[in-house]
C-alpha cells in the first residue's frame, strides 16, 4: 500500500506520484499494490492504526518530523526509514529496521541506488521472513517481541503525552515563574530592567568593553 500527496510546487514529486499510479495499474501489478493519493490527516489516521511496516525513504536531510512514524508506535506498527529526523535517534535494531548511514550524499545516483537495493535486501531478507515465520498457532513470535519491544522503549519517548510534559517542565513553567517574579511590587523588577535598557540606549555613544 502506498500513500501519497505532492506540493502544488513540487514538480518532481508530482512526476513521481504520476509513475507510482501507472505502475499499480500493471496488470501484474494491479491484485499486489494500492495507492491512496491526497494523503491527509484522515488517510493517515486510517494507515496507522493496521499497518505491519512503516516505510520512510526521504533523502537525507529533507525528513522534517518523522511524526507519521511516530504515531505506528501505539498501534503496533514497526519502522523502516532512512535514519533522519526522529529515526535517527529512536533506531537500534531490536525495535525495527533501518536504511543508510545517516549522513548527507546529495543528488548521488550512487547512493540513491545504494539505498534502494538496502530497502529491498532488508524487506526481503529480514522483514517478510520474520513476519511469516510463524509457530503452530499462527503467531510470529520473533514479530511480537520485536512490536513489545517497539512500544516499551519508544512510545514513551516520542509521544504527545511526553511532548507536553516536558514543555511544560523545561519551558511554560520557568516562564511562568520568571513573569511572576518581573511581575511582582507592580512590575518592580521589570520597570527597573526597562529603565536600565533606555539609559544605555540613551547613552549608546559613551559605552565602552573593557574591564573596570
Amino acid at each position: 500500500m502506498l500513500a501519497g500527496k505532492a506540493d502544488p510546487k513540487d514538480g518532481p514529486g508530482q512526476a513521481l506520484i504520476r509513475e507510482w499510479t501507472r505502475f499499480v495499474r500493471r496488470s501484474d501489478v494491479r491484485s499486489h499494490v494500492v495507492f491512496l493519493s491526497d494523503y491527509d490527516m484522515l488517510l493517515a489516521e486510517r494507515l496507522v492504526e493496521g499497518i505491519d511496516v512503516w516505510i520512510n525513504t526521504p533523502k537525507s536531510p529533507w525528513e522534517a518530523r518523522g511524526t507519521s512514524g511516530m504515531k505506528v508506535l501505539v498501534n503496533g506498527g514497526l519502522n523502516l526509514s532512512v535514519l533522519d529526523g526522529w529515526w535517527a535517534e529512536a533506531y537500534s535494531p531490536g525495535v525495527g529496521w533501518a536504511i543508510g548511514d545517516g549522513n548527507e550524499h546529495g543528488d548521488d545516483p550512487a547512493w540513491d541506488r545504494a539505498d534502494a537495493e538496502a530497502l529491498y535486501a532488508a524487506l526481503e531478507n529480514e522483514i517478510i521472513p520474520e513476519y511469516y515465520n510463524r509457530d503452530e498457532k499462527g503467531i510470529p513470535r520473533a514479530w511480537v517481541a520485536r512490536i513489545r519491544e517497539s512500544m516499551v522503549l519508544l512510545t514513551p519517548a516520542f509521544s504527545a503525552n511526553r511532548t507536553v510534559r516536558q514543555y511544560t517542565e523545561e519551558h511554560y513553567l520557568p516562564a511562568a515563574a520568571a513573569y511572576a517574579a518581573h511581575a511582582a511590587k507592580n512590575g518592580k523588577a521589570g520597570a527597573g530592567l526597562f529603565a536600565w535598557h533606555s539609559e544605555i540606549a540613551r547613552r549608546w555613544s559613551d559605552v565602552r568593553f573593557g574591564t573596570l
